[in-house]
Parts: C-alpha cells; structure tokens; sequence
C-alpha cells in the first residue's frame, strides 16, 4: 500500500514537472517531501530585478 501510495505520488510530480517544462532548474523545482508534491517557483522567474510587478513569464508559471 505504501509503495502503491509512492507510485502515485511519483507520477502527480512527473504529471507536474512535464506541465512544466518550458523552465528551467534555476527557475523552478517540483519536488516531493513529506507524501506532498511541492513546486518552488524562484524569485527571478517572478519578477524582474528591482521590480515589483509579476513577469509575464511568472503569471504562465503560476497557471500552470
């Protein structure tokens, strides 16, 4: 049963990471930890330097 719940929780992150492709490792992490997938969007994908207004880079990654 764990491992079955392993499996799952394997593709969901695979599911995730493919949707989210078109980043690269410096941009953004999908990982899991603790039987829940998270996904770290990094400041610089966000926003540009000095700015406080979402790229539209960023607002792709967040709709994704």
């Amino acid at each position: 049963m764990i491992n079955a719940q392993k499996d799952v929780m394997e593709k969901v992150r695979n599911s995730i990471a493919d949707a989210l492709m078109n980043y690269t490792t410096d941009e953004l992490t999908v990982y899991v930890k603790d039987g829940k997938v998270y996904v770290s969007l990094e400041e610089k994908l966000l926003f540009k330097s000095g700015s406080d207004v979402v790229d539209p880079k960023g607002k792709e990654a967040l709709r994704n």
